[in-house]
């Protein structure tokens, strides 16, 4: 069940895609001085900007973290002041609430409490959910009328629908209306020139994710210009693991260079990653992954190795159970420290896709990085792709992810907390506030949150693991487990002791859920669920869903003997077995569940559960998560082993 190639180069690759240098120039500003071994493809300025943090020469040391390559480029536009006239090759997208003409009485009537999302295309406008499911599509050549009915209200009227949209303010009235009156002139060489483009978007070829850790560095010497020098060195990877396991590489290299100025300096950092051997390096599959971090130790779960920089050997040690969605080893307990129970807040924006913005004025920039990565892995996993829309640092340079309708991002530069329009939230780390944006304060207001004591008491249950010295991955999963059992809820699968508390947790969660089910991280949180499932060694049986009402509902006799048929049918070989092993962690019990049924008063049912473990026993993990169950249960154990036989 080990593929034992995941780090050979000529399936990964490089380590290291880019070695990137930047200095700062008291005449010319922020420099990419080099590029190794080739340019990346992004804006050069950009790039030195984020290596070269606001205020980073008022310190010996700092750290950023940034990403590159999270889309296609053509998908990205330039960040650009709002237009008065929207050009025909221009996508803009605007917010509005939506009505719809009631069946009653004629009249307005608000679709939902949540504004809809105008994007505006050169050929056509989309009406969208927040997480882009289209509501409504008006082309350039279909029949419509368009007219200001009241203030900051626009009607737009088909032969089949009629839409009125409430904008937030007069320069967006006027930008629609100016666009809308454009979008039935448009020519047919625009029309050609659009398809044309869509075109070559569907042919391009997306390029690899690039997670990058920065350290920049300030020598202050009598002797310099100015009296200090200020460079940066950030290497690029595809591995997430890469923000812990290169910085020492990364601190002698820049100490080096400081001292020779030679780009070879940077060539051998490149050369010497790349060359490190990990031949043997094994690729555990997910669910390996997940039971190794379950609470049981292994002394693989670690490969080391070495790379020879300036011919001095430095260990490497890298980590193999790192998921997918997570990225480095953030610590949530600074986050906590800073936020208390603002993080609450935090961690629902992050579910229902707001635009989050961590405030460090005068902080180091990796401190900001910090506290963006540890808000982000509250959530992520379950929701892998929170992290295509994370910006750890930014500034006023790099303002591209403005035009994304979500996104968490860090900055140091007080004018972000002036700007309320680019934020939702703003979380600042100086005093530990969190303040909502007027806007989100009147939705709140219009449709006040019901859920504020299941939140308490996660909160409160985070407190105490904190009092008690839980460890950092503890405290992390008390957060990722609530935001899955969110997400189970709005997908309808999760599961409840009983009917009485079914129905209250949806009653209290109902206008949450209906948030998290119009973004697009849940969308695409659905796909990979599936994608997964297909690709799973179990077929015909859903392990995760059987597996949750084992835990979870209280089953009667028949339904318990048919839930472990169905485990007996779907759980044989040995991939299978690993396979339903990932759900039972050492942590939250480890096999109790299964064991549970050697004590059931159906025979038919012990049986099952002797089975079904014996079938783990022959199984490496197996093996080590039934030797962890008390001697009370072992014994049961082999009592009932005469049922099979």
């Amino acid at each position: 069940s080990t593929q034992s190639t995941w780090g050979h180069l000529s399936d990964m690759d490089e380590h290291v895609e880019f070695v990137l240098l930047a200095e700062f120039d008291i005449d010319k500003g922020s420099l990419l001085s080099i590029q190794h071994p080739r340019p990346t493809g992004i804006d050069e300025q950009c790039l030195a900007e984020l290596m070269l943090p606001d205020g980073a020469h008022n310190r010996e040391e700092d750290w950023t973290v940034f990403f590159i390559n999270r889309a296609r480029e053509s998908e990205l536009s330039a960040a650009k002041e709002p237009a008065k006239v929207i050009d025909v090759d221009t996508q803009l997208v605007l917010e509005a609430w939506t009505y719809q003409i009631s069946e009653n009485d004629s009249a307005w009537e608000l679709l939902d409490d949540d504004q809809k999302l105008l994007i505006l295309e050169p050929t056509k406008l989309i009406v969208s959910q927040r997480n882009r499911e289209q509501l409504l599509v008006i082309a350039h050549d279909s029949e419509f009328e368009c007219a200001q009915q009241e203030p900051f209200f626009v009607v737009i009227l088909t032969p089949v629908a009629a839409v009125g949209l409430r904008l937030s303010s007069a320069e967006d009235e006027d930008t629609l209306l100016k666009y809308l009156e454009k979008l039935k002139l448009v020519s047919p060489d625009i029309i050609k020139e659009v398809e044309k483009q869509e075109e070559a978007v569907i042919q391009e070829e997306a390029p690899p994710f690039l997670y990058c850790l920065n350290l920049v560095r300030t020598k202050k010497d009598a002797s310099f210009t100015r009296g200090a020098k200020v460079k940066a060195l950030a290497l690029c990877s595809r591995h997430r693991w890469a923000f812990h396991v290169f910085k020492p590489l990364l601190i002698l290299t820049l100490e080096s260079f400081f001292s020779t100025n030679d780009p070879k300096t940077i060539a051998g950092l490149y050369t010497a990653i790349n060359s490190m051997d990990v031949a043997a390096m094994p690729n555990y599959l997910l669910q390996e992954r997940l039971i190794r971090r379950g609470g049981l130790t292994f002394p693989d779960s670690i490969f080391s190795t070495a790379c020879i920089l300036d011919n001095v050997k430095i260990p490497v040690r890298i980590p193999l159970t790192m998921l997918d969605e997570e990225v480095g080893q953030p610590s949530i307990v600074p986050l906590i420290a800073k936020f208390g129970a603002g993080i609450m807040t935090i961690f629902n924006a992050l579910l229902t896709e707001r635009r989050i913005i961590f405030l460090g004025y005068a902080h180091p920039a990796s401190e900001v990085c910090d506290m963006v990565l540890a808000a982000l892995a509250m959530v992520a996993p379950p929701l892998a792709s929170v992290i295509k829309r994370t910006f750890p640092y930014t500034n006023l340079v790099n303002l591209d992810f403005l035009q994304m309708p979500s996104y968490l991002s860090g900055t140091t530069n007080l004018l972000f907390q002036q700007r309320t329009e680019w934020w939702d939230v703003l979380c600042n780390i100086s005093d530990g506030t969190v303040t909502l944006s007027d806007k989100l304060v009147a939705e709140l207001k219009e449709a006040p949150d019901t859920f504020a004591a299941e939140d308490a008491a996660v909160f409160s249950d985070l407190m105490y693991s904190l009092d008690q010295h839980y460890s950092n991955a503890k405290l992390i999963d008390i957060m990722q487990r609530y935001a899955l059992r969110l997400v189970n809820m709005a997908r309808g699968v999760e599961e409840f002791r009983d009917e009485a508390t079914r129905l209250a947790a949806l009653d209290s969660n109902r206008k949450r859920l209906d948030k998290i089910k119009r973004t697009v991280q849940f969308r695409e949180y659905i796909a990979l669920v599936e994608e997964r499932k297909a690709a799973a060694p179990v077929q015909g049986v859903d392990l995760d869903q059987e597996v949750r009402r084992l835990t979870t509902v209280r089953l009667s006799d028949e339904d318990m003997l048919r839930l472990f048929q169905a485990l007996i049918s779907g759980v044989v070989s040995d991939d299978q077995i690993t396979y339903f092993l990932q759900f039972f962690p050492h942590d939250f019990g480890g096999l109790l569940p299964v064991a549970i049924g050697l004590f059931h008063e159906n025979e038919a049912v012990r049986g099952l559960a002797v089975e079904l473990l014996a079938r783990v026993e022959k199984n490496r993990y197996g093996k080590l998560l039934l030797s962890k169950l008390n001697h009370f249960v072992l014994l049961a154990y082999k009592r009932n082993q005469y049922l099979v036989g």
